[in-house]
């Protein structure tokens, strides 16, 4: 199941604190490696998703807004460097990612998986 959550834009600049747009927080596998060279329709659609709209609205989402938010959040950059630059995106994706595995290296998790015995550090 998708998970939509708003993104404060005051993320990308101060001026727009409180104005937000969905977000997909838990993209699927899929999604995520066919994102970065997706292209022209198929780039578009990738975008639609992530923002929970249909192709034909996202420009209409970014209308009032500097493109450089839409770069920022969903463009593939290269840096002086040579390096690639990730959008915006995957660093949200990331977040919610290491969130969920953090909650399942828990230590109630880890004795849900052990039953009642001792985790390997408690042992004497």
């Amino acid at each position: 199941m998708n998970t939509y959550e708003p993104l404060d834009l005051s993320a990308f600049n101060d001026e727009l604190a409180g104005k937000t747009l969905p977000i997909l927080r838990n993209p699927t596998r899929g999604l995520r490696v066919k994102f970065l060279p997706a292209t022209g329709v198929e780039f578009m659609a990738c975008v639609a998703e992530i923002l929970n709209c249909e192709t034909g609205e996202v420009d209409a989402l970014f209308v009032d807004y500097d493109a450089a938010l839409f770069t920022w959040l969903f463009v593939p950059l290269v840096g002086d460097d040579g390096k690639i630059i990730l959008p915006y995106v995957y660093e949200l994706w990331d977040r919610h990612t290491e969130t969920i595995v953090k909650g399942l290296r828990s230590v109630s998790s880890q004795r849900a998986i052990l039953g009642s015995r001792p985790l390997p550090s408690q042992e004497t």
